[in-house]
């Protein structure tokens, strides 16, 4: 059996606030206990409410800020030590990509910079490829970021992250700062280049069309845990978290009628700073029972390549 690229094994991050003239410090618990793994050429996407720490963990997969506790391995490495070979594997496309782009660099020393990072010449050839594979000419090369449209930009910021042929992409919410006729351009292109070069991705995304787009395998997040993953067909079709339930209920159906009351989410979520005890969700759950809220359930098998945190799927097969 083929090891996989990417293993993540109860990997947590917390970040400690410092208290103002009267108060103690506190501990924010961004990611918790998350663990999952990711094969080559396979996208997984990490979807969620905005708070739920989606990019935090992304930061920590893409080597840019270390986990508090648990191992990631990349490729059968871990992410300990001399890190710059292992930067060379995964690399991050970020969701503004104008923030994300040096305005005073020309478009061919951007796309080139990780190689003279790495040590590696960057000759004009390799640069007019990169540019060229993500669609963009040569004359592009001698202009700056400011000067191409957001879609461009985007696809400026691919040509970057692959320069260093890694195995392993980060996408967080790559397409929601673009407009809505763009957007399909860029995910298509994604699509081509990951079967070009067998990229694995991980997805960061709010938007579950995209999400549909793009995944083979989706992984649902809520207040810094992961509460269901599994096949993108059975996540979308047959959710089993009731979290899961809810924010496919929100999603706008034509022709479908009123939304279910008992799939509608309560309240907003709790603060990560006072996490509730017993199940992260059982607050806003329709379907919570006394013992979610004393203590949380584990990810368990649910079925076939499938995991889901709910005493409520507690049986194993759905």
């Amino acid at each position: 059996m083929t090891a996989p690229l990417l293993k993540v094994q109860n990997i947590s991050k917390s970040f400690t606030l410092s208290g103002g003239l009267f108060s103690a410090k506190q501990t924010l618990r961004a990611v918790n206990q998350v663990s999952f793994t990711l094969n080559k050429n396979q996208t997984l996407a990490l979807v969620g409410e905005s708070g739920c720490g989606k990019s935090t963990l992304g930061k920590m997969l893409a080597l840019l800020t270390s986990q508090s506790s648990g191992t990631i391995e990349i490729e059968g490495q871990k992410t300990t030590g001399n890190l710059k070979p292992l930067r060379q594997k995964v690399q991050m496309v970020f969701q503004d990509p104008f923030s994300s782009l040096n305005p005073r660099m020309k478009v061919g020393n951007i796309i080139g910079e990780p190689l003279l990072v790495q040590g590696k010449p960057a000759s004009t050839e390799q640069v007019k490829e990169l540019a060229q594979s993500v669609g963009l000419n040569s004359g592009d090369l001698s202009r700056y970021p400011h000067q191409f449209s957001g879609g461009q930009r985007q696809r400026i910021a691919i040509a970057r992250a692959l320069s260093l042929k890694p195995s392993f992409l980060i996408a967080d919410e790559p397409t929601s700062a673009l407009d809505v006729s763009i957007q399909s351009q860029i995910l298509n292109l994604m699509k081509e280049l990951q079967s070009k070069h067998q990229l694995a991705y991980l997805f960061i995304s709010h938007d579950l069309a995209v999400v549909s787009h793009m995944a083979d395998h989706i992984a649902v997040m809520y207040l810094g845990e992961i509460v269901e993953i599994g096949p993108k067909k059975d996540v979308l079709q047959k959710p089993a978290h009731p979290y899961t339930q809810s924010l496919l209920a929100a999603v706008p159906k034509l022709g479908k009628g009123k939304r279910q009351p008992q799939t509608s989410l309560i309240g907003e979520p709790p603060s990560p700073l006072a996490p509730p005890l017993g199940c992260a969700f059982h607050s806003r759950c329709p379907l919570a029972e006394e013992r979610c809220k004393r203590e949380a359930p584990a990810l368990k098998p649910y079925g076939p390549d499938r995991q889901v945190a709910c005493y409520l799927k507690s049986g194993g097969a759905p």
